[in-house]
């Protein structure tokens, strides 16, 4: 898989697994350890409802991936949103109105 393919794929999968407390996403892949995390950043406390759209996503890129041996997903109550532009990994923005 190469860094490219993990962000197309992620962006995609993420669309369709968030909803509208959801205002990030980031997926973060460790090679060494092929190990892949996604962060969820909300604009208020995490529900189960968002947990479980997190999960559902890293479970479609696991079954997507086959290299990725291990993975996370977290859900993160977010007050400041100015350094999301930043992040590494954003595969996911919404747009400031």
């Amino acid at each position: 898989m190469t860094n490219e393919e993990l962000l197309l794929t992620s962006k995609i999968v993420v669309a369709r697994n968030i909803n509208d407390n959801v205002i990030a996403a980031r997926v973060i892949w460790k090679q060494e350890s092929r190990f892949l995390e996604l962060t969820y950043y909300l604009n208020r406390e995490p529900t189960d409802t968002e947990e479980d759209h997190c999960e559902l996503a890293v479970g479609e890129l696991i079954g997507e991936f086959n290299e990725v041996i291990s993975a996370n997903c977290s859900c993160v109550y977010l007050r400041d949103d100015s350094k999301i532009d930043h992040m590494e990994g954003l595969v996911f923005r919404k747009s400031k109105r």
